[in-house]
């Protein structure tokens, strides 16, 4: 059975069935889950209208994903919801379900205008998405893959594959100075994980300190940390207090003396862990505390027999940070057309993409010319 069911209107019976279905996902995504999606619904934009697409057998859910009618690329879609603090659009699959749920929810989202869905920061080789792509020839559907790229992540107990061994010998020597140089100038370094506890007074001390510290910093000037809005530090504090029950949240703090030099929420799902969030203190940024920090995460995550995978959910862009990572995931967003119409609005994104970008070049060009 295939539902469409407003956040709003999840009751404890659902929720306990995605709770499940969250834990014995044969791809973990904790953006999906209901600690995450349920605070996001109650206090994100469009949040009010996002559906839970649940594929059901009795009184196990098969698969579930939040989809939203809204536009991709400036077209007409059906899409996985995606808001700024969502960093992976995999829906959650159960391992026996893959050779039918994905069809399930295909052929059901037919009637759904406008008749194609677009699966956005999908993992473009995992099960998930293979599954999906045998869905979509199954049913007849269209398949088409936009805005690949890759991810830095890392495979535990491959200790070649993360921290300054990926590094030129001079930038590691730099790195190593400016640490020093940190313990010199403000005190002892030193890092923990405050959630490692399980006591929910430091937790929430915690993650207060933690919209403080990104306020105080270039988010808060520009107008973008989370407690620039009260309703995304709302949103916040829930979903870390959801996920601290479950023993579920990490949160890193890098200290230099008696003074938090940097910080990193982390969320964990199945055997991956998720760096959610990051934080440093500028005042201390001649030290590079963010990086610091980083490093001593990687080395603890290798320490840690939870877990396989810590994914840091960024895009690979050259910097300090990315060049600590050596293995990479290949990412996406995927097009499904499902209707008749659907098919041919999927078909179209990339060309109606293309002309708008050949507009913009234009436009640029054209204001150049007239300050000239």
């Amino acid at each position: 059975m295939v539902d469409l069911i407003p956040l709003q209107e999840v009751d404890e019976e659902l929720l306990r069935a995605w709770r499940g279905l969250a834990a014995e996902a044969v791809e973990p995504n904790p953006f999906f889950e209901p600690e995450f999606l349920l605070p996001a619904g109650r206090h994100l934009p469009g949040g009010a209208d996002v559906r839970l697409l649940t594929v059901r057998r009795g009184p196990d859910l098969l698969l579930a994903m939040p989809v939203s009618r809204t536009r991709y690329r400036r077209v007409p879609a059906l899409t996985t919801w995606k808001h700024p603090y969502c960093y992976l659009g995999t829906p959650l699959v159960r391992a026996g379900a893959l050779n039918t749920a994905p069809a399930a929810a295909l052929r059901a989202l037919r009637s759904e205008q406008p008749g194609w869905l677009a699966l956005e920061q999908v993992g473009t080789e995992g099960p998930v998405t293979t599954a999906f792509r045998r869905a979509a020839n199954d049913v007849s559907a269209t398949w088409h893959e936009q805005r690949v790229w890759s991810r830095p992540v890392v495979s535990a107990g491959d200790d070649g594959a993360t921290g300054t061994d990926n590094m030129s010998a001079r930038s590691a020597r730099s790195l190593r100075r400016l640490r020093r140089n940190l313990e010199r100038d403000v005190g002892t370094v030193a890092s923990q994980d405050v959630a490692a506890a399980a006591d929910p007074v430091a937790v929430e001390a915690e993650v207060e300190a933690f919209l403080a510290m990104e306020m105080a910093g270039w988010k808060g000037r520009a107008g973008t940390a989370m407690a620039n809005t009260a309703d995304h530090a709302a949103f916040f504090r829930e979903a870390c207090a959801g996920f601290a029950a479950a023993g579920r949240l990490r949160l890193w703090r890098l200290e230099a003396g008696d003074v938090a030099a940097a910080r990193e929420c982390h969320l964990h799902a199945g055997e991956t862990i998720f760096t959610w969030k990051t934080a440093f203190n500028e005042e201390l940024g001649r030290f590079s505390p963010g990086v610091q920090l980083e490093l001593d995460v990687l080395g603890a995550f290798h320490d840690d027999a939870r877990a396989r995978w810590l994914d840091n959910c960024t895009a690979d862009v050259p910097s300090t940070s990315a060049r600590l990572t050596a293995d990479r995931r290949l990412m996406g967003d995927v097009l499904i057309g499902v209707s008749r119409l659907g098919r041919t609005m999927a078909w179209a994104v990339p060309l109606v993409a293309a002309a708008w970008s050949r507009t913009a070049a234009l436009r640029r060009r054209g204001r150049t010319a007239d300050q000239d």
